[in-house]
């Protein structure tokens, strides 16, 4: 079986910065994200957040856009510089 795989970018990127990885991995299993008030997403955080807010937004947009309904198990999360953040936060915190 084929896993899901959500990359989640740092801060001042979008989901852009993995585009050779989803190319590599195809579309119907490799997933890039805009976090909030990144890249093509609006920013819907409040002026102060930290890395639990944007954890739960990933968790947010993995179930409610991607439909993936449990991401750890079935699906791996990796990220870079505040995505690194958002993943270890979202796998900590949010996925129990």
């Amino acid at each position: 079986m084929n896993h899901s795989i959500v990359f989640i970018h740092g801060s001042g990127d979008s989901a852009y910065i993995w585009r050779l990885q989803i190319e590599h991995f195809g579309t119907d299993r490799a997933f890039a994200i805009d976090l909030p008030g990144h890249g093509q997403r609006a920013n819907t955080l409040p002026d102060e957040v930290g890395v639990l807010d944007y954890a739960r937004s990933v968790l947010a947009i993995i179930t409610g856009e991607l439909h993936l309904d449990h991401p750890i198990g079935r699906s791996s999360i990796t990220g870079t510089g505040r995505g690194c953040n958002q993943c270890c936060q979202y796998a900590w915190h949010i996925d129990k």
